[in-house]
């Protein structure tokens, strides 16, 4: 596996694809990436070529919409006070 330098910006590795159509992620993208064994990715296709993007977008888009209806008759200043109180350990004296 080696980089190739085309710009500045941008390196290319080049990889083999095996006869399972599998590829290994050269180890210093999946550690910049923060990519292990069982992580997704997507696989978008350009008008270049296909580009290989991590599925992570945030450390809380797969919580949307989870509490919804747990939350939906409570108060957002109690939500908060709760939330402190459980992060922050703050003691009620």
């Amino acid at each position: 596996m080696k980089a190739l330098n085309y710009t500045t910006e941008k390196k290319v590795f080049e990889v083999k694809i095996t006869s399972k159509g599998q590829m290994v992620i050269p180890k210093v993208l999946r550690e910049k990436y923060n990519l292990r064994q069982g992580s997704k990715v997507k696989i978008i296709t350009t008008s270049e070529g296909i580009l290989i993007k991590s599925s992570l977008e945030g450390p809380w888009t797969g919580l949307r919409g989870m509490m919804a209806s747990s939350w939906k008759s409570k108060d957002l200043d109690q939500l908060i006070e709760e939330a402190k109180k459980s992060l922050f350990k703050i003691r009620e004296t």
